[in-house]
């Protein structure tokens, strides 16, 4: 009578190749968890007004907010996005 392993092989039994690849298949899918449900798509009007904003910071930051920036749509022109010298100081919002 053999002793078996904990995988339920004899001892002393090889691992092939396929074993092995099958077997380190199966433990990242254990390890991955499971599937993230998918994120519904974002809205275009949702998806510009965060992209502006996110804009917005970085031209703060791009040569001490002295530019703005001038956004089209890209089907209208060969150049769809402008960068102006801002006039004046800082506008306030309302």
């Amino acid at each position: 009578m053999t002793r078996n392993d904990i995988t339920g092989r004899p001892q002393g039994a090889t691992i092939t190749r396929r074993m092995a690849l099958i077997g380190a298949a199966a433990s990242t899918t254990a390890l991955a968890g499971p599937a993230q449900a998918a994120q519904p798509e974002e809205h275009p009007c949702q998806r510009a007004s965060r992209l502006a904003f996110e804009l917005s910071e970085c031209l703060n930051e791009y040569l001490d907010g002295r530019f703005r920036a001038v956004v089209e749509p890209s089907q209208t022109t060969d150049w769809p996005v402008a960068f102006e010298v801002r006039s004046g100081g800082r506008h306030s919002r309302g």
